[in-house]
């Protein structure tokens, strides 16, 4: 197991790579001027020309690369064009938020898509397989930033039981910053009423985020079940005269879960995809807030930074789902 961990994250060293090339080239052929960003819309062009030159990009499109690769060896990942700032500490402010927002929405989907996909396999064609099939229609059919738009008219707007958006109500005093979520900080601090306004403040976008997974992961896991229920050693266990929800949760659940948790593995692209817009809605401040402001200006270094971040955890994601292969199928070994 150490050694298939170990080969997993050279292999991510490589990955990186990939994706630093693949980004380098679209960023190349894309519209627009970075250099004209940075200078702003008024420069006079020898202006516009000394800052092309200050940031490479009079140089091929080869060189720039081995220059920014040679850099990132070193740590260095480059300034932002729009506020001049390094990267690395553009990233540490704005992945806290992130990395708050998108495992929540991944807790959420999970808690609501397995219940109700085993409940959907259990009673076909009830109540409960009605309801999974209004997710999975609605979840895979709306766009998510209209459904963060409609979830902000409703909940905030006609019945106003949430926040708009942002991490805490105005006013509040962020808690002193030592991990950079502000769940853990307020609780490091003691300021209980604090924590529940950004539990408060994180339930919609969360929510909203986690819809299109519940939507893929309740039929999976429904889908997966019907098949797990109909084999024999379910049937052997139910002749034994095991208890009903013994039978589902330890001998069918355990092995229906494979399909769905390959599934969650790869969503997480989807979660950080789609954290773009809601982060943009809602106010969020996490890195899909600064990928989506880095697009607009033209910012390739932070959209390179930004990427190489989603592809990191990403990564490191599916290695999490390939170790819990081995925990819920005991054959499976690397």
């Amino acid at each position: 197991m150490y050694l298939y961990i170990l080969r997993r994250l050279i292999f991510l060293v490589f990955v990186t790579i990939g994706i630093t090339a693949i980004l380098f080239v679209i960023m190349y052929f894309l519209p627009g001027d970075p250099a004209r960003a940075a200078a702003g819309p008024g420069a006079k062009p020898e202006h516009v020309e000394r800052i092309r030159i200050r940031l490479g990009l009079d140089q091929p499109l080869h060189i720039q690369y081995l220059t920014y690769m040679k850099n990132l060896m070193r740590g260095d990942l480059g300034n932002s064009i729009r506020t001049r700032k390094p990267v690395i500490v553009e990233l540490r402010t704005y992945l806290p938020a992130s990395l708050e927002l998108v495992p929540t929405a991944m807790l959420f989907s999970v808690l609501v898509a397995v219940p109700l996909g085993v409940l959907s396999a259990l009673r076909p064609g009830r109540a409960a397989d009605a309801t999974s099939r209004l997710f999975a229609a609605l979840g895979m059919g709306m766009p998510v930033f209209w459904v963060a738009l409609m979830a902000q008219f409703i909940f905030y707007g006609k019945l106003d039981i949430l926040p708009f958006g942002g991490r805490l109500s105005t006013g509040a005093v962020p808690p002193e910053h030592v991990t950079g979520f502000y769940l853990i900080d307020s609780l490091l601090a003691g300021d209980l009423a604090l924590f529940k306004d950004a539990v408060i403040h994180l339930s919609l976008p969360a929510l909203v985020l986690a819809l299109p997974e519940v939507a893929v992961i309740s039929r999976l896991t429904r889908s997966s079940m019907l098949d797990v229920l109909t084999l024999d050693y379910v049937r052997t266990a139910r002749a034994k005269g095991l208890r009903e929800w013994r039978v589902i949760v330890v001998h069918a659940l355990k092995n229906a879960l494979l399909a769905p948790l390959t599934l969650m593995g790869m969503q997480v692209g989807w979660l950080l995809a789609g954290s773009l817009f809601v982060e943009s809605v809602f106010s969020w401040g996490g890195i899909g807030f600064l990928a989506y402001h880095a697009i607009y200006k033209r910012d390739f270094p932070v959209l390179m930074g930004v990427t190489m971040v989603m592809c990191i955890v990403f990564v490191l994601a599916n290695l999490v789902v390939d170790i819990l292969y081995s925990y819920l199928d005991p054959r499976i070994s690397y």
